[in-house]
Protein backbone atom coordinates (compact mmCIF):
# COMPACT_ATOMS: atom_id res chain seq x y z
CA UNK A 1 0.00 0.00 0.00
CA UNK A 2 2.80 2.44 0.90
CA UNK A 3 4.59 1.87 -2.40
CA UNK A 4 1.35 2.34 -4.31
CA UNK A 5 0.89 5.73 -2.65
CA UNK A 6 4.50 6.59 -3.43
CA UNK A 7 4.08 5.72 -7.10
CA UNK A 8 0.98 7.92 -7.29
CA UNK A 9 2.91 10.78 -5.69
CA UNK A 10 5.76 10.29 -8.17
CA UNK A 11 3.33 10.33 -11.07
CA UNK A 12 1.69 13.54 -9.84
CA UNK A 13 5.11 15.18 -9.51
CA UNK A 14 6.06 13.98 -13.00
CA UNK A 15 2.93 15.37 -14.66
CA UNK A 16 2.89 18.70 -12.81
CA UNK A 17 6.64 19.22 -13.27
CA UNK A 18 6.43 18.38 -16.96
CA UNK A 19 3.65 20.88 -17.62
CA UNK A 20 5.32 23.60 -15.53
CA UNK A 21 8.73 22.98 -17.10
CA UNK A 22 7.48 23.20 -20.67
CA UNK A 23 5.59 26.42 -19.92
CA UNK A 24 8.67 27.96 -18.30
CA UNK A 25 10.85 27.03 -21.25
CA UNK A 26 8.33 28.42 -23.73
CA UNK A 27 7.55 31.64 -21.83
CA UNK A 28 10.31 32.30 -19.27
CA UNK A 29 9.57 36.03 -19.23
CA UNK A 30 5.95 35.64 -18.08
CA UNK A 31 6.31 33.86 -14.74
CA UNK A 32 4.48 36.71 -13.00
CA UNK A 33 1.38 35.50 -14.84
CA UNK A 34 1.43 31.73 -14.36
CA UNK A 35 4.04 30.83 -11.69
CA UNK A 36 3.74 31.10 -7.92
CA UNK A 37 5.92 34.20 -7.91
CA UNK A 38 7.84 36.21 -10.54
CA UNK A 39 10.91 33.98 -10.80
CA UNK A 40 12.91 36.32 -13.00
CA UNK A 41 15.09 36.96 -14.84
CA UNK A 42 13.94 34.88 -17.84
CA UNK A 43 17.26 33.03 -18.05
CA UNK A 44 16.79 31.81 -14.47
CA UNK A 45 13.18 30.86 -15.17
CA UNK A 46 14.31 28.85 -18.19
CA UNK A 47 16.88 27.07 -16.01
CA UNK A 48 14.23 26.11 -13.46
CA UNK A 49 12.01 25.06 -16.35
CA UNK A 50 14.75 22.70 -17.51
CA UNK A 51 14.97 21.31 -13.97
CA UNK A 52 11.23 20.69 -13.96
CA UNK A 53 11.44 18.78 -17.24
CA UNK A 54 14.23 16.67 -15.73
CA UNK A 55 11.93 16.07 -12.74
CA UNK A 56 9.17 14.94 -15.07
CA UNK A 57 11.41 12.30 -16.63
CA UNK A 58 12.95 10.99 -13.40
CA UNK A 59 9.80 10.91 -11.29
CA UNK A 60 7.61 9.48 -14.06
CA UNK A 61 9.96 6.57 -14.70
CA UNK A 62 10.10 5.95 -10.96
CA UNK A 63 6.29 5.94 -10.83
CA UNK A 64 6.12 2.96 -13.17
CA UNK A 65 8.56 0.84 -11.18
CA UNK A 66 7.53 -1.05 -8.05
CA UNK A 67 11.05 -0.72 -6.70
CA UNK A 68 11.59 0.76 -3.25
CA UNK A 69 15.43 0.61 -3.21
CA UNK A 70 15.55 2.59 -6.46
CA UNK A 71 12.96 5.08 -5.19
CA UNK A 72 14.35 5.73 -1.71
CA UNK A 73 17.01 8.19 -2.84
CA UNK A 74 14.37 10.31 -4.57
CA UNK A 75 12.39 10.49 -1.34
CA UNK A 76 15.49 11.71 0.49
CA UNK A 77 16.10 14.26 -2.25
CA UNK A 78 12.52 15.57 -2.11
CA UNK A 79 12.85 16.21 1.63
CA UNK A 80 16.17 18.01 1.03
CA UNK A 81 14.50 20.19 -1.62
CA UNK A 82 11.23 20.99 0.07
CA UNK A 83 12.23 21.71 3.67
CA UNK A 84 14.57 24.63 2.86
CA UNK A 85 12.12 25.82 0.20
CA UNK A 86 9.45 26.17 2.90
CA UNK A 87 11.91 28.03 5.11
CA UNK A 88 12.82 30.51 2.36
CA UNK A 89 9.19 30.88 1.31
CA UNK A 90 8.42 32.08 4.83
CA UNK A 91 11.45 34.34 4.81
CA UNK A 92 10.56 35.90 1.44
CA UNK A 93 6.77 35.77 1.73
CA UNK A 94 6.55 39.30 0.35
CA UNK A 95 7.24 38.08 -3.21
CA UNK A 96 4.07 35.94 -3.15
CA UNK A 97 0.61 37.25 -3.93
CA UNK A 98 -1.53 35.03 -1.72
CA UNK A 99 -4.63 36.17 -3.51
CA UNK A 100 -3.58 33.96 -6.44
CA UNK A 101 -4.22 30.21 -6.45
CA UNK A 102 -0.68 29.54 -7.67
CA UNK A 103 0.79 30.94 -4.45
CA UNK A 104 -1.63 28.94 -2.30
CA UNK A 105 -0.84 25.78 -4.27
CA UNK A 106 2.89 26.44 -3.76
CA UNK A 107 2.45 26.57 0.02
CA UNK A 108 0.23 23.50 0.08
CA UNK A 109 2.56 21.39 -2.07
CA UNK A 110 5.79 22.33 -0.32
CA UNK A 111 4.35 21.86 3.15
CA UNK A 112 2.71 18.53 2.30
CA UNK A 113 5.67 17.06 0.38
CA UNK A 114 8.22 16.68 3.20
CA UNK A 115 5.52 15.30 5.49
CA UNK A 116 4.36 12.74 2.91
CA UNK A 117 7.80 11.64 1.75
CA UNK A 118 9.18 11.68 5.29
CA UNK A 119 6.32 9.44 6.40
CA UNK A 120 7.05 7.03 3.55
CA UNK A 121 10.74 6.91 4.46
CA UNK A 122 9.75 6.13 8.05
CA UNK A 123 7.19 3.49 7.05
CA UNK A 124 9.67 1.76 4.73
CA UNK A 125 12.61 1.78 7.15
CA UNK A 126 14.49 -1.50 7.22
CA UNK A 127 13.08 -2.61 3.86
CA UNK A 128 16.43 -2.45 2.00
CA UNK A 129 19.28 -4.90 2.49
CA UNK A 130 22.98 -4.18 2.11
CA UNK A 131 23.39 -6.89 -0.52
CA UNK A 132 23.99 -6.34 -4.23
CA UNK A 133 26.40 -4.81 -6.70
CA UNK A 134 28.30 -1.67 -5.69
CA UNK A 135 29.75 1.40 -7.36
CA UNK A 136 33.26 1.16 -8.75
CA UNK A 137 35.66 3.28 -6.68
CA UNK A 138 36.21 5.94 -9.35
CA UNK A 139 32.44 6.39 -9.83
CA UNK A 140 31.93 6.73 -6.11
CA UNK A 141 34.70 9.34 -5.99
CA UNK A 142 33.17 11.29 -8.89
CA UNK A 143 29.75 11.31 -7.22
CA UNK A 144 31.37 12.47 -3.97
CA UNK A 145 32.94 15.39 -5.84
CA UNK A 146 29.55 16.25 -7.34
CA UNK A 147 28.06 16.17 -3.85
CA UNK A 148 30.71 18.59 -2.61
CA UNK A 149 30.26 20.93 -5.57
CA UNK A 150 26.47 21.05 -5.24
CA UNK A 151 26.72 21.52 -1.46
CA UNK A 152 28.98 24.54 -1.95
CA UNK A 153 26.58 25.98 -4.53
CA UNK A 154 23.62 25.48 -2.19
CA UNK A 155 25.38 27.18 0.73
CA UNK A 156 26.56 30.12 -1.36
CA UNK A 157 23.10 30.70 -2.79
CA UNK A 158 21.41 30.35 0.58
CA UNK A 159 23.79 32.73 2.35
CA UNK A 160 23.95 35.54 -0.22
CA UNK A 161 22.35 34.90 -3.63
CA UNK A 162 22.48 38.53 -4.68
CA UNK A 163 26.20 38.65 -3.85
CA UNK A 164 26.93 36.28 -6.74
CA UNK A 165 26.18 38.98 -9.32
CA UNK A 166 29.81 39.21 -10.47
CA UNK A 167 30.12 35.43 -10.86
CA UNK A 168 26.71 34.09 -11.88
CA UNK A 169 25.55 33.97 -15.52
CA UNK A 170 22.36 35.85 -14.59
CA UNK A 171 20.98 38.06 -11.83
CA UNK A 172 19.73 36.12 -8.82
CA UNK A 173 17.00 37.84 -6.78
CA UNK A 174 16.90 36.68 -3.17
CA UNK A 175 14.00 34.16 -3.28
CA UNK A 176 14.78 32.94 -6.79
CA UNK A 177 18.46 32.47 -6.00
CA UNK A 178 17.73 30.62 -2.78
CA UNK A 179 15.24 28.37 -4.58
CA UNK A 180 18.00 27.53 -7.05
CA UNK A 181 20.10 26.68 -3.99
CA UNK A 182 17.35 24.30 -2.87
CA UNK A 183 17.68 22.45 -6.18
CA UNK A 184 21.42 22.21 -5.50
CA UNK A 185 20.57 20.76 -2.08
CA UNK A 186 18.34 18.19 -3.78
CA UNK A 187 21.24 17.07 -5.98
CA UNK A 188 23.60 17.10 -3.00
CA UNK A 189 21.29 14.76 -1.09
CA UNK A 190 21.02 12.37 -4.05
CA UNK A 191 24.79 12.29 -4.50
CA UNK A 192 25.48 11.80 -0.78
CA UNK A 193 22.87 9.04 -0.65
CA UNK A 194 24.53 7.20 -3.55
CA UNK A 195 27.99 7.52 -2.01
CA UNK A 196 26.96 6.48 1.50
CA UNK A 197 24.78 3.55 0.43
CA UNK A 198 27.24 2.45 -2.27
CA UNK A 199 24.74 0.04 -3.79
CA UNK A 200 24.16 0.09 -7.52
CA UNK A 201 20.47 -0.69 -7.26
CA UNK A 202 19.95 2.32 -5.00
CA UNK A 203 22.35 4.60 -6.88
CA UNK A 204 20.88 4.26 -10.38
CA UNK A 205 18.04 6.74 -9.91
CA UNK A 206 20.27 9.34 -8.18
CA UNK A 207 22.79 8.93 -11.02
CA UNK A 208 20.02 9.45 -13.57
CA UNK A 209 19.01 12.63 -11.76
CA UNK A 210 22.64 13.81 -11.54
CA UNK A 211 22.77 13.40 -15.33
CA UNK A 212 19.44 14.93 -16.31
CA UNK A 213 19.37 17.98 -14.05
CA UNK A 214 22.46 19.62 -15.59
CA UNK A 215 21.11 18.60 -19.02
CA UNK A 216 17.94 20.48 -18.09
CA UNK A 217 20.10 23.42 -17.07
CA UNK A 218 21.82 23.27 -20.45
CA UNK A 219 18.46 23.31 -22.23
CA UNK A 220 17.50 26.37 -20.21
CA UNK A 221 20.84 28.03 -20.98
CA UNK A 222 20.47 27.45 -24.71
CA UNK A 223 16.86 28.66 -24.58
CA UNK A 224 17.99 31.99 -23.11
CA UNK A 225 21.58 32.06 -24.33
CA UNK A 226 21.49 35.71 -25.44
CA UNK A 227 20.26 36.74 -21.97
CA UNK A 228 23.17 35.14 -20.12
CA UNK A 229 26.10 37.18 -18.89
CA UNK A 230 28.46 37.71 -21.84
CA UNK A 231 31.99 36.43 -22.42
CA UNK A 232 33.70 34.19 -19.91
CA UNK A 233 30.96 33.68 -17.36
CA UNK A 234 28.53 32.34 -19.95
CA UNK A 235 31.13 29.93 -21.31
CA UNK A 236 32.14 28.70 -17.85
CA UNK A 237 28.49 28.16 -16.94
CA UNK A 238 27.74 26.07 -20.03
CA UNK A 239 30.94 24.04 -19.68
CA UNK A 240 30.27 23.39 -15.98
CA UNK A 241 26.79 22.09 -16.75
CA UNK A 242 28.15 19.87 -19.52
CA UNK A 243 30.88 18.46 -17.25
CA UNK A 244 28.36 17.75 -14.47
CA UNK A 245 26.03 15.98 -16.90
CA UNK A 246 28.91 13.95 -18.36
CA UNK A 247 30.09 12.93 -14.88
CA UNK A 248 26.63 11.68 -13.95
CA UNK A 249 26.22 9.89 -17.28
CA UNK A 250 29.61 8.20 -16.99
CA UNK A 251 28.70 6.85 -13.57
CA UNK A 252 25.32 5.70 -14.85
CA UNK A 253 26.81 3.87 -17.84
CA UNK A 254 30.01 2.44 -16.39
CA UNK A 255 29.83 2.82 -12.61
CA UNK A 256 28.62 -0.65 -11.68
CA UNK A 257 30.94 -3.14 -10.00
CA UNK A 258 29.42 -6.60 -9.98
CA UNK A 259 29.63 -8.59 -6.78
CA UNK A 260 29.57 -12.36 -7.18
CA UNK A 261 27.05 -14.40 -5.26
CA UNK A 262 29.86 -15.95 -3.19
CA UNK A 263 31.50 -12.64 -2.30
CA UNK A 264 31.07 -11.42 1.28
CA UNK A 265 28.40 -8.77 1.77
CA UNK A 266 29.27 -5.50 3.42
Amino acid sequence: MTLRVLRILFLIVGVVAGVAGIIMLVAPDETDRYFSWPIGPPSLAATVGGFYVASAIVFTQAAFRDDWPAARGLCVGVVALTVPTVVFTIRHHEVFDFGRWQAIAWIALFVAAPIAYGAILFAQRGQVTAAGDVLVPWARAVVALLALAYAVIALVLWVDPTGTADRAPYVLPAMSGRFLGCWAAFLTALAVFAVVRNRWHEARTPLLALTLWPVGGLVGALRSFDDLAPSGRRAVYVVALAVAAAAGALGLVAGRARVSASAPRR
